[in-house]
């Protein structure tokens, strides 16, 4: 679309033929004639895009779609009306006006012409003389409000949009920072798929150039397929900035004047932005020819490259330098653009972001043949329906067709299910019926008898690519892929009242035994190396490598001791009867660090504080196998079904600090005014180590601001009394040990509390203009499950039918934290533990920086012009872009914990960059006594296992394997909506009535802005995304950011919506700030 100005300049030149970069780069070189205003499409208007489904509250219904309601749908439709909107066909009678679309007549048509003749039993085909006249009869009994082809594949393009916060941690977890001048492809919701200018910010809101002449101003973060960078210069940009928006722009909320950031573009005059414009055709064109010159090799790439039945993930320029020829450091942008714009249009192809790189996941051959197979299956039913509707025999070509004896077989098992659990109104299902459950209240998983055979196993592998595969399809073809299933859907007839969307197709695959009831779409991602779903390539290859080391480790080795020598034997400090703490949970096993504290010698009134961290990099050769697994994960998996630890867990438990083991410590050396004196990092070992409960310390030490809040749903083994009396014996037993701990190390504990305070103050004096502002409450989840039978998440599970009776028993404890905190006030309010370990990454930090070791830093820089002073002169409920965290081989300063530098180094068991840095911290420390024994000063030409170089290489590429952390923080919020959805709808506890939620940044509402109240927030108690429906008294309209709004929930959807309404005026404080213990049958008391 072109500016005012410039139509005005084609006007003149009496329409000469245009052709816009968007399809200039794609090589259409049809030219057309630009159409006068008057018949130029209409941009929708600003909030005609409504979120989906239908909505209920208080007896009123009403409806949302994604494109207005259907009275409106010709007022906001972007193209002219077409030659069929006159309601009539020359071959169809006058009711297709009704649908005016030829597959919702036929469907309809079907419907009606069935309803007609007699029923035969369910699930059989509906004959008239041996002939099919009409699609085979649905199973359950149909809807009045049967949705519509074109409300499904609104529903489809809706769901990918409601689903984003989940699929985004696998399609690009880290957002790359745009700067000014910056040239990327913009694949937003907001405007059309273009090219676009990074302008700079205005506030807190985005400003951008459009290829196609129009300025665009936006709070919602943009995800970009490639960046040029500094496309434009500073002298370009600020003859187009001139028309920008001064401030951001914003809409009134409501009349007593509050306002919510909004998108929106505007015109710049043509002579402004003509140079950039220019610059931007161009590369379109260049483009466009690569793709030409190129064609071939795209076209035989799948083939090339792909596996036959695992997912591959190869670096973007491994591909173009290999099957391009290219050095991808001297080609040119336009040839990058291609190669990455044509992997994002091809579903085999799906490249990953990764800052400033890419990684490609390749389809498998075999289920790039499942789609091409099931979706030619699709046309051919699809074909013989629309005959069969016109009276045409189609017996024989259905009964050819694999897709029909696949209907037949789910008709039969989805008929079994729902003898166990029931679908959701809100495409979800239920637990068992009550009827169902087994005795024991375990869950059991039993054969349905069904098996599946290989035709069914192609349309079960396509359902599974299109509706469950993480990171989702979605590319040109995705939506012929979505219709393809939803015509399967239609066709078995079960679901007349829902819309076909994804939640559908996974309560299909649930009800004809593929899926648990309970699965979790995070399970399945194909680029996460985890080893249980089985598609991973390299996940496979290092797990047979680390499987075949273990087995040869085992051939001499205990056990218990470490299997390896000690390369740092010969300089380990022996810390001998220095009471080293390690203050955990009770149940953690996995220890990686413990504290320490004593005077200084040299300095009175000094005392050194000694961090000791576990040294697996002493033992483990840097290229063996265990830590090429590493490397490949980047850190262990987490989750209630089972953990997934980043070498052996057995290998790993070698080196959890206990007594006689070895640690690298870092010691700082604190003045009595809290400044660093000194810092060392030795090897040492420790004898003395004290075991302390975190929770029980904070109670002693008085810093317990912690509020939890538990809710458990279903029941366990045994009764609940017995497991109850069983629990407090323990408790007590434990709690006794402790206090006895407690009251004889109690001193110490608070010299190092005090110590660590010390370290805060120095700290602001030292940057005096650090960050002031109030911290966002926030929870921490921990869940038990328990299933009976273990879970079975491979991807062979897919194809044994399999229904599940029983339901898990779930438990989750929310820990509440920074209510109404500052981020200057953590001096006093976080635990021992967190200030100790800032502590060791400060020093750590500062260690390497001082002697230039390569390491990598942690680093929290502010951002979009919310500098340290901005941030901290912000109002009470004032939006704002908060700092962002990064990983960096540059000491850049951590800002929200005013701290000069921040290394990786206490989780060296967990984390593998922390690993990387021990590895590099024992090269230094072996030069250096090397060169102290030769009576160097400092040592030279220290051969470190990963240069600086390598360690930005690594920090580049390693984003998509961090996704691994990102799922096991999503495993606890599906867990955690699991419980919440059972003991709402089925009354599997009882629940508060009333519930806080804290009203969210407006900054950050992007597509979590409610279309009727403008605002957005989270569950107070469980950190859960609401939405609001607008109350009666209008109580929302007056809550601002970071208030606490009273709701009542309305519906929990399984599928991560949580529906509430306000039922009182906002306030500064929460109405229910104690911890809360939602048990079923007995409630256990507080820790």
């Amino acid at each position: 679309m072109l500016s005012r100005d410039s139509l005005r300049v084609l006007r003149g030149q009496k329409y000469q033929n245009y052709v816009c970069p968007f399809c200039l780069s794609r090589g259409l070189a049809t030219r057309s004639k630009i159409a006068p205003t008057s018949h130029r499409p209409q941009r929708p208007s600003l909030y005609q895009t409504l979120r989906p489904g239908p909505s209920k509250h208080k007896g009123r219904t009403r409806t949302f779609t994604n494109a207005g309601s259907l009275k409106d749908a010709q007022a906001t439709s972007r193209y002219a009306a077409s030659p069929l909107d006159n309601g009539t066909l020359p071959f169809l009678p006058d009711q297709f006006g009704k649908s005016k679309n030829v597959r919702d007549y036929l469907h309809q048509w079907s419907v009606e012409h069935q309803r007609q003749l007699e029923e035969t039993a369910p699930g059989e085909v509906q004959r008239t003389h041996g002939r099919q006249l009409s699609l085979p009869n649905a199973l359950f009994a149909r809807d009045n409000q049967t949705p519509t082809v074109q409300e499904e594949v609104e529903a489809e393009a809706g769901d990918h949009v409601e689903n984003d916060d989940l699929d985004s941690s696998f399609v690009g977890s880290t957002k790359r920072e745009l700067k000014p001048g910056d040239l990327f492809f913009m694949d937003s919701t907001r405007v059309r798929q273009q090219y676009a200018l990074y302008l700079g910010h205005s506030g807190y809101q985005a400003q951008y150039l459009l290829a196609d002449g129009r300025w665009f101003v936006d709070t919602q973060s943009v995800w970009s397929r490639y960046i040029v960078r500094n496309f434009a210069t500073e002298q370009e940009m600020s003859a187009i900035r001139t028309f920008l928006p001064v401030k951001p722009v914003e809409i009134s909320r409501d009349a007593s004047g509050g306002t919510v950031p909004m998108h929106a573009t505007g015109e710049i005059p043509l002579a402004a932005a003509s140079h950039i414009l220019s610059k931007i055709a161009s590369l379109s064109a260049e483009v466009a020819d690569y793709k030409r010159q190129h064609a071939r090799t795209l076209n035989t790439l799948h083939d090339v490259l792909a596996h036959e039945s695992e997912f591959k993930l190869l670096p973007f320029e491994n591909i173009v330098q290999d099957y391009f020829n290219v050095d991808l450091r001297s080609s040119s942008e336009a040839l990058k653009l291609m190669i990455i714009d044509e992997f994002f249009d091809n579903d085999s192809l799906l490249p990953l972001v990764s800052r400033e790189t890419y990684q490609i996941s390749i389809m498998p051959k075999r289920m790039s043949r499942a789609i091409s197979t099931a979706t030619q299956w699709a046309r051919q039913y699809q074909d013989a329906a629309a005959r069969a509707a016109t009276g045409k025999d189609v017996s024989q070509e259905l009964q050819k067709n694999p897709l029909t004896s696949f209907i037949s077989k789910a008709r039969r098992l989805i008929s079994r299910s729902r003898k166990i659990r029931l679908p959701t109104l809100d495409n979800g299902i239920s637990p068992t019926i009550e009827s169902a459950v087994p005795e024991d209240r375990q869950v059991h998983r039993i054969a349905t008898g069904e098996e599946f055979s290989p035709t069914d196993k192609i349309i079960i592998e396509f359902l599974w690519l299109v509706y469950i595969k993480q990171p989702v399809l979605w590319s040109p073809a995705t939506s012929r892929h979505l219709a393809v299933g939803s015509l399967l859907l239609r066709a078995v007839g079960a679901y007349p009242a829902h819309r076909l969307e994804r939640r559908v197709g996974r309560i299909f695959l649930t009800e004809i035994g593929c899926l648990d009831p309970w699965h979790n779409l995070s399970d399945y991602s194909v680029t996460a190396p985890l080893p249980f779903l089985g598609l991973n390539h390299d996940a496979r290859i290092m797990n047979e490598k680390q499987a075949k080391a273990l087995s040869q480790l085992k051939l001499n080795w205990n056990g218990v001791d470490i299997p390896f020598p000690d390369t740092m034997a010969h300089l380990r400090k022996d810390w001998g009867n220095l009471e080293v703490f390690t203050i955990d949970s009770p149940t953690t096993n996995l220890v990686d660090d413990g504290i320490s504290v004593e005077p200084s010698a040299e300095h009175p009134g000094h005392y050194w504080v000694h961090i000791h961290i576990a040294h697996p990099s002493a033992f483990l050769p840097f290229n063996h196998a265990f830590n090429e697994r590493a490397r490949l994960m980047g850190g262990g998996f987490y989750d209630p079904l089972g953990n997934e630890s980043s070498m052996p867990y057995e290998f790993l438990r070698t080196f959890s600090i206990g007594p006689n083991k070895p640690v690298l410590t870092c010691s700082t050396l604190l003045a009595p005014n809290g400044s660093v004196k000194s810092v060392e990092i030795v090897p040492g070992i420790v004898r003395n180590v004290v075991k302390i409960h975190s929770d029980r310390l904070a109670s002693f030490m008085g810093t317990k601001s912690t509020i939890v809040n538990r809710l458990r749903i279903g029941k366990t083994k045994g009764s609940a009394g017995e497991e109850f009396t069983d629990a407090m014996e323990k408790l007590s037993e434990q709690a006794a040990q402790q206090q006895e701990l407690l009251q004889q190390y109690g001193s110490t504990m608070k010299l190092l509390q005090k110590l660590m305070v010390l370290r805060w103050e120095a700290r602001y004096r030292e940057n005096p203009n650090h960050l002031k502002m109030r911290k966002t409450p926030r929870v921490k989840i921990d869940l038990a499950l328990q299933m009976g039978e273990p879970a079975d998440r491979s991807y062979e599970r897919i194809f044994r039918s399999e229904h599940c009776i029983g339901d898990p028993s779930i438990t989750v404890r929310a820990s509440l934290a920074q209510l109404h905190e500052n981020f200057d006030d953590q001096a006093t309010k976080d635990d021992l533990l967190t200030t100790a370990m800032i502590l060791a990454q400060e020093s750590a930090g500062l260690w390497l920086r001082q002697r230039d070791v390569p390491g990598v830093y942690r680093s929290n820089m502010p951002r979009g012009g919310f500098d340290l002073e901005k941030l901290n002169n912000l109002g009470a409920n004032e939006g704002f872009l908060a700092p962002s965290s990064t990983d960096s081989t540059i000491p850049y300063p951590y800002v929200i914990l005013n701290a000069a530098q921040m290394a990786s180094f206490t989780n060296p068991l967990r984390k593998y960059i922390d690993l990387l840095n021990h590895y590099n911290i024992d090269a230094y420390l072996k030069a250096n006594s090397e060169a102290t024994n030769q009576s160097n000063h400092e040592p030279h030409d220290v051969v470190y296992p990963q240069s600086r170089k390598e360690l930005t290489k690594y920090i580049r590429e390693n984003d998509v394997y961090m996704d691994i952390s990102q799922m096991s923080g999503k495993s606890k919020f599906h867990w955690t909506f699991q419980a919440l959805f059972r003991a709402f709808h089925f009354n599997e506890a009882k629940l508060p009535e009333v519930w806080d939620i804290v009203v969210g940044n407006p900054v950050r509402i992007g597509k979590h802005l409610d279309a009727d109240v403008h605002i957005n927030g989270h569950l107070l108690v469980f950190g859960l995304q609401v939405r609001l429906e607008p109350s009666e008294e209008g109580w929302e309209k007056q809550a601002k950011f970071r208030q606490y709004l009273p709701v009542k929930l309305l519906r929990v959807d399984s599928h991560y919506d949580l529906l509430c309404v306000a039922v009182g005026p906002p306030s500064d404080t929460p109405i229910a700030n104690g911890g809360t213990c939602i048990y079923p049958e007995f409630t256990i008391a507080d820790e």
